[in-house]
């Protein structure tokens, strides 16, 4: 039972407030979790339209997160690979390698070749302009856009899909299939032999063609002119390379979710069947390459801020952040009141000293009393010469400097060379106070 004292109730009140304390952080506390997940739960998937990075981690119209959940929900695996594609790499998996802001180095490349030559897929894709090395390096080269075939998907009947025409490409950029002229035929790889299509494009023949164009923006589907005057070329190009296999795409729009949407050109059924290819019978991890997907240029502070303001689980980071900083606005710096427990209180520095003396009354220590009051008085007095001297010829020199203590000094030499009764010891200590303040007169 806890005394009714001031202190027993001072540690009382404390206790109180720290429970109310507790319980107000827990209620704050639930309440901030329950805020978050409303955010978490409400907030729209709101991506940037005019992004048009091949990234799977965005849902924006321009990008491949709806190609990542279809493969997924085929029954492929899909991981990300956020670091450069260096050294040996899996030869049991499908790489996706697409065209980014951060270009791919030649070492990278070659660990992708390698790797495909030993038993690993690739599904590779050009940037916006149609150029990318690793496609240099596959012997591919696109050349100019043609109206897609259309599946036998069929179209898509317009008060199911109001907007495909306004959103979907029925023009895609083509691979030139005949070799190089000139200088450019000494270093170029020579398209492969073995590439089949899995899907292609009706491209308009002029009489002086010769596949020198370069990749012209989509224009709107043209007029059917006679079969003479079109000529159908690859828009999606399988072929095996040493134990793996390869699918090329002359345009990465084939992989925008927009395009993947229409039903028409039938850009979902190409990219299934063309995971299939590179699968043989079997279901391997995809690994998508977004290291190559990345804002080089963005510092690392316009990167977090960008992933803060756009990204759902960014935007709940910030909500907690928010909310963090409410609470310690709302609780103070202490969001916890102060522990009281009860003390002792300790004994005074004269206590201690009156405890000392009165034990080595006990066991009758004067020498060690008297030995200890001469060292004390050394170590404030003694200087130089004196330094060197023992207890005995310090307090002679002493009193030899300072004759008034000559009396004091005799006492403490006694007490030191020979045992004394107990009863003398104040006098021991009222010789060594006086001892110690004719030292400190000038």
């Amino acid at each position: 039972m806890v005394p009714d004292t001031p202190l027993a109730a001072h540690a009382g009140d404390g206790i109180a407030t720290q429970r109310r304390a507790r319980r107000a952080t827990l209620i704050t506390l639930g309440a901030l979790i329950v805020l978050v997940t409303l955010v978490i739960l409400l907030t729209p998937v709101n991506d940037n339209s005019f992004d048009t990075r091949l990234t799977t981690l965005r849902y924006g119209p321009g990008n491949a997160r709806l190609a990542s959940d279809l493969a997924k929900g085929f029954g492929w695996r899909v991981t990300i690979a956020d670091q450069p594609l260096v050294g040996a790499l899996d030869s049991t998996s499908i790489y996706l390698v697409f065209a980014g802001p951060t270009p791919m180095a030649t070492r990278e490349r070659v660990a992708v070749l390698d790797a495909v030559r030993r038993g690993a897929g690739l599904l590779v894709a050009p940037g916006s302009d149609g150029e990318f090395a690793l496609l240099d390096s596959l012997g591919l080269r696109t050349g100019t856009p043609g109206t897609v075939d259309v599946t036998p998907l069929g179209a898509c009947p317009a008060e199911t899909d109001p907007l495909a025409a306004l959103r979907v490409r029925p023009m895609m950029q083509t691979f030139t299939i005949t070799p190089p002229t000139g200088d450019a035929a000494r270093t170029a790889v020579p398209y492969p032999l073995a590439a089949r299509r899995l899907l292609s494009s009706d491209v308009k023949v002029a009489a002086d063609d010769d596949d020198t164009d370069a990749p012209v923006a989509a224009a709107p589907e043209p007029e059917r002119l006679p079969r003479d005057e079109h000529e159908s070329r690859p828009t999606i190009v399988a072929f095996p390379l040493g134990r793996g296999r390869v699918v090329a795409l002359a345009d990465p729009d084939m992989m925008r979710t927009d395009q993947l949407r229409s039903c028409a050109q039938g850009s979902a059924l190409s990219i299934v069947r063309g995971l299939e290819y590179l699968s043989d019978g079997r279901k391997p991890t995809l690994v998508v390459a977004e290291f190559y997907q990345r804002e080089s240029t963005d510092s690392v502070g316009v990167v977090v801020w960008e992933w803060l303001r756009f990204s759902g689980l960014g935007r709940s980071v910030l909500t907690l952040i928010s909310a963090a900083v409410l609470l310690l606005l709302a609780r103070g710096r202490r969001t916890l009141a102060p522990v009281y427990h009860v003390r002792e209180e300790r004994r005074s520095a004269l206590e201690h000293v009156d405890a000392l003396a009165t034990a080595w009354r006990a066991v009758r220590g004067t020498r060690t009393v008297a030995r200890m009051l001469a060292r004390g008085i050394r170590r404030r007095h003694a200087a130089g010469r004196w330094r060197t001297l023992d207890d005995t010829e310090f307090l002679a020199a002493l009193a030899e400097r300072h004759p008034s203590i000559a009396d004091d000094a005799a006492r403490l030499t006694r007490a030191i060379d020979a045992p004394a009764v107990p009863s003398d010891l104040p006098a021991l200590r009222a010789a060594a106070a006086h001892i110690d303040a004719e030292c400190l007169t000038p």
